[in-house]
């Protein structure tokens, strides 16, 4: 490389002086004046910058395949591994994805690592998404225990406790391909007494696709899982999600998920949440409920002068 460089740079002079002798402005100027040789100076320069650059991105291929080869190497350090996955990630080196899939799943491999093999996915989405889909559903399956005794009338299915944290990460995501056709991936961890209640916020980041699968979820029996619902219409702000939370307003019992749809109203705008947020500050029996519908009621009135 230091030669061929330097050939280039024996050429890049020759150029030059080709060059040079084409404008007219540096015509009948002597050789070594000083106008003459600024000129030359400055176009050698910005030409010379040229070659360096060329020649260091003929290296970025070997820098990339060293990254890789670093992230294989099981014994390497982890920190290593970690970072160099990160830059390749970042820069969107295609190559990197089947090692992705190879990192995601290896029960042997590193959590951190794992983690962000997972976390790196929505990075190379749209054309990852089908793959991750595909992928995290055989994935459920594979972490699902098989049921002890009866299984006629057991509600809720198990996954294998040391894979939840991978789970949890699949779950979000899949949340971030932002597509209707990943909602059936969602149908084992909804059946997880433990990864239901953080279904609502993977979906959350899905947006509008997954309103109608967060609405059927305002009535189901745990708190964590309506009030999680609640927050991530919310943040998503579809109108078809008010009537429902103004029944939430209404009907729910747990206080919690009452003050959680009463902020998501307010956040929404909506006039016709007023007379209910009002009848809520009324019939409030704790203070700190009365306080805070009273507190929303005044925020509304504000927004929508």
């Amino acid at each position: 490389m230091p030669v061929e460089l330097l050939n280039q740079t024996y050429s890049c002079r020759r150029f030059v002086l080709s060059l040079l002798q084409d404008f007219e402005f540096v015509k009948g100027l002597p050789p070594q004046s000083n106008t003459g040789k600024t000129i030359f100076t400055v176009m050698s320069a910005l030409l010379l910058l040229g070659v360096f650059c060329a020649a260091a991105g003929a290296l970025e291929p070997t820098v990339a395949r060293q990254q890789l080869q670093t992230v294989k190497n099981k014994n390497e350090i982890t920190t290593l591994r970690f970072a160099a996955l990160r830059v390749l990630v970042k820069e969107k080196e295609k190559e990197v994805l089947p090692l992705l899939k190879e990192l995601a799943l290896n029960p042997a491999e590193d959590q951190k690592i794992r983690i962000l093999a997972i976390q790196s996915y929505p990075e190379f989405y749209p054309a990852a998404a089908d793959e991750l889909m595909a992928l995290a559903e055989k994935y459920f399956l594979s972490c699902l225990l098989p049921f002890e005794g009866d299984r006629e009338g057991e509600k809720w299915i198990k996954f294998n406790p040391k894979e939840m944290p991978y789970i949890i990460e699949f779950m979000c995501a899949l949340g971030k391909t932002g597509r209707r056709d990943a909602l059936p991936c969602f149908i084992l961890p909804t059946r997880v007494k433990e990864t239901r209640p953080l279904c609502p916020l993977a979906l959350g980041e899905m947006g509008k696709p997954a309103v109608p699968f967060l609405l059927s979820m305002l009535d189901d029996e745990d708190v964590k899982t309506r009030k999680n619902a609640v927050n991530m219409l919310g943040k998503i702000g579809d109108k078809r999600a008010v009537p429902a939370l103004i029944e939430v307003l209404k009907e729910d019992n747990n206080i919690g998920v009452r003050m959680e749809a009463a902020n998501n109203l307010v956040l929404f705008g909506d006039k016709n949440a007023l007379p209910c947020l009002e009848e809520a500050g009324k019939n409030a029996k704790l203070a700190e409920e009365k306080i805070y519908m009273e507190k929303a009621v005044k925020t509304l009135k504000d927004k929508i002068k």
